[in-house]
């Protein structure tokens, strides 16, 4: 299943998922083009229609809510107006203003061609019906308005539109009743008002002012009668309001029955659009129901993008990519822009289908293109967030997480750095830069926490500048203490130079102590040097004398065992004398060896010139054919580049080369090969020699290059523990790098050199 999680399988999955989408979105806005043009036109069609039709209701609705509450309320069940003649003429006075009884007294209802309706009771209605009506029967239409004192059921559909809900009324508990009807106000009052003043109100509404002068209502007050009530004598204009309380009857249930209903042509009409629209939506939805597979499987790519997504096949394991690495906040305000432009456009699709200037391909075209762009990148941001949550690197790729992580380091650096200052008191004494550091810190840390708090309890105009002094301040004494500090920076980079004279400066310096503990640090580290170059110079000295002394007396040595050899002796002495040769052979191999021990260490017989590094390794090989044929061990090469030009001495490369060949050779297990290879890397060339030993490494890398060091210490007859010395210092006077590495009992040898361009 490895290749599910393959980098090539991603990026197909990706494709297809996109491109189901795309296909999905195509699909879905060709059906709502469809679908909205056959909506919009029907019911910008019906609309057209009940536009006046909603217009003449709300006036209809108005006067019978007022019908109702005028008359209806007042009626005992003869039919007759109850209360005193004179609330009975006011109530016969605002029926006649309102349009709803004649002038020989009877009742003239609303005239409309829009509406059925009904007020009153079971045996005293008023309604516009030809025939008999019955509330009991007319319940059962859902497209009416019916209100009883048990029954309130209102069917909010789209052709019935009453307008009771701004109606109002409410008595001001001395005899009077106003009425608003959505268009004007009706006052009627149940005492003598013949003899008495009177005025109109805004609303139009005829109010007697009362015998003590008073007004029952307000000449000023509001439309909105709720909770209005007065309980304290105000003069203002001349007017004197009553001192009364008003109660008010908004949501109070109707005293008889009301019904309103559209006429049949309308509900035919309205029934006509919603079986039209209602088909048009099961289009719509059965063509989106055929793409549900495809959806489905947009959703189970998206899936396996989001599980598998950041796997790296080589190394088995998750890991960032390089949009992966990317500041996290970005992704997240991408995620962020990416909502909101979709639903500002969703919601701007509407509009988009409805004009009639676009296409159906232009708008198809639209709507697939930006929503794919959008599902993409918002997608492509999920996957980025889910691949940092499986490598564990939300915080590391974030820059709030960084700047947390790194604010909590500095705190805890400082907070040690404290701890430290606070338990030296000796060196913070002596220490004046940290002193002045830490106490103007805490001043000016101080100053502006006053700052603030005084800012925050009085409105001090002067506390901006005061804020800026203390900042400049603050500026100036830091940048004094950092220029002192770039001299200090100065002073350590000479010595890292190897300019070990003192520097003075002024005891009122904030660097004064440091820059004393530098010099005498600079001082001693001279003496130090001093000191190891000066015997390095006399072991080398040593070597040298030493070995040149050797040589005449070797010289000797060889010359008479030679001429023993050519003596004739009993077998006795010849076998001495081939031991004598074999010793003396050996001596003079040491000697030679310190000899380029001291050379390589002094550098002065070091003459780099470019050669080849392929041609010198073959070279010294073919020297070398007989003595390995002689081993008994099998050397495999592996020379990769044609040339890899170097700079080096050839002698003395030939001589490493030798060294480390050889080394191989007499310390690898019989019967074992020893690999040899030549390789480039990065720039450089490497000679890697490896071999199996044929004792127990007990040694480190380090201490197996070191002069006179022997790998098998039980070995005595052969090698003088030089032989990797050489090669490490004839390596490095060349300008290369000598390095040893042991595995169990595998011992390498790598050999390096850069590569010239």
């Amino acid at each position: 299943m490895n290749f599910l999680k393959n980098k090539a399988t991603r990026i197909a999955a990706a494709l297809l998922m996109v491109i189901s989408v795309a296909v999905s979105l195509a699909f879905c806005s060709s059906a709502w083009y469809d679908y909205d043009k056959i909506f919009r036109r029907m019911q910008n069609t019906e609309n057209e229609k009940l536009v006046g039709y909603h217009e003449e209701m709300y006036k209809v609705s108005h006067k019978l809510w007022l019908f109702d509450k005028l008359y209806v309320r007042n009626l005992d069940d003869d039919g007759k107006l109850t209360g005193n003649k004179f609330y009975q003429q006011s109530i016969i006075e605002n029926l006649k203003a309102a349009g709803l009884m004649d002038e020989k007294g009877n009742i003239t209802l609303p005239e409309t061609n829009v509406a059925n309706y009904a007020v009153g009771w079971e045996g005293v209605v008023f309604s516009n019906f030809d025939d008999d009506f019955s509330f009991d029967n007319a319940e059962d239409n859902n497209y009416a308005y019916i209100s009883t004192r048990y029954v309130h059921r209102y069917y909010s559909n789209v052709i019935l539109n009453v307008g009771f809900y701004d109606c109002n009324w409410y008595s001001n508990m001395e005899g009077m009743e106003y009425f608003y009807d959505g268009y004007r106000g009706y006052a009627v009052f149940d005492y003598d008002t013949s003899k008495l003043e009177s005025y109109k109100d805004r609303l139009g509404a005829k109010i007697y002012i009362n015998e003590d002068g008073t007004t029952p209502i307000p000449t000023d007050r509001n439309t909105d009668f709720n909770g209005l009530s007065f309980d304290a004598d105000v003069q203002e204009d001349g007017n004197v309001y009553a001192n009364c309380k008003y109660d008010t009857h908004a949501s109070e249930e109707p005293y008889g029955y009301m019904y309103i209903c559209p006429v049949d042509k309308i509900i035919q009409e309205h029934e006509t659009v919603n079986s039209e629209c209602s088909i048009a939506e099961t289009k719509f939805e059965n063509r989106v129901v055929q793409i549900i597979p495809l959806v489905g499987f947009a959703v189970i790519l998206a899936l396996y993008l989001l599980i598998a997504g950041g796997y790296d096949t080589k190394t088995g394991k998750f890991r960032l990519g390089a949009i992966d690495k990317i500041w996290a906040e970005l992704y997240l305000a991408l995620i962020g822009a990416m909502f909101i432009a979709a639903i500002g456009f969703l919601k701007e699709i509407n509009n988009l289908a409805d004009n009639i200037s676009i296409q159906k391909t232009s708008f198809i075209l639209l709507t697939t293109s930006i929503v794919t762009a959008i599902y993409t990148v918002g997608f492509v941001c999920v996957n980025s967030f889910i691949t940092r949550l499986k490598c564990r690197s939300l915080i590391d790729t974030s820059l709030c997480g960084k700047i947390i992580k790194k604010f909590f380091r500095l705190s805890k650096e400082e907070y040690k750095r404290i701890e430290e200052s606070l338990s030296n008191k000796e060196k913070y004494r002596n220490d004046v830069f940290v002193r002045r550091f830490t106490v103007r810190t805490l001043l000016f840390t101080v100053a502006g926490i006053m700052i603030c708090l005084i800012s925050l309890f009085w409105a001090v105009e002067v506390l901006p500048f005061l804020a800026l002094a203390v900042i400049a301040v603050f500026y100036h004494f830091n940048m004094k203490d950092l220029r002192e500090l770039s001299k200090l920076g100065e002073h350590v980079a000479n010595i890292s130079k190897g300019d070990y004279s003192p520097v003075l400066v002024e005891k009122t310096s904030a660097i004064y102590s440091m820059t004393e503990n530098l010099n005498n640090m600079a001082e001693g580290i001279e003496k130090v040097v001093e000191k190891q170059v000066s015997a390095e110079r006399m072991k080398i000295d040593l070597v040298t004398n030493v070995s040149h002394d050797l040589k005449t007396p070797l010289t000797s040595i060889v010359s008479y065992v030679d001429l023993l050899s050519q003596e004739e002796l009993s077998p006795a002495a010849q076998d001495y004398v081939k031991i004598l040769e074999t010793k003396t052979d050996r001596l003079r191999d040491i000697v030679a060896d310190l000899f380029d021990i001291a050379k390589a260490t002094s550098k002065n017989d070091i003459k780099l010139e470019q050669i080849d590094a392929v041609v010198l390794t073959k070279q010294v090989l073919g020297d070398m054919e007989d003595k390995i044929k002689k081993s008994g061990r099998k050397l495999v090469t592996d020379i990769i580049p044609e040339k890899a030009p170097i700079i080096a001495e050839g002698k003395k490369l030939y001589r490493v080369l030798q060294n480390v060949i050889d080394n191989s050779l007499k310390y690898s297990l019989d019967g074992t090969r020893v690999f040899l290879k030549l390789i480039e890397n990065d720039g450089t060339v490497c000679i890697e020699l490896r071999n199996t030993a044929s004792y127990e490494m007990k040694f480190t890398p380090e201490e197996i290059t070191e002069r006179f060091a022997r790998g098998d210490k039980s070995r005595t007859s052969e090698g003088s523990g030089l032989g990797l010395s050489i090669a490490k210092s004839f390596t490095e006077a060349c300008g290369g790098q000598f390095a040893v590495d042991i595995d169990g009992d595998v011992f390498e040898i790598f050999v390096r050199f850069s590569l010239l361009t």
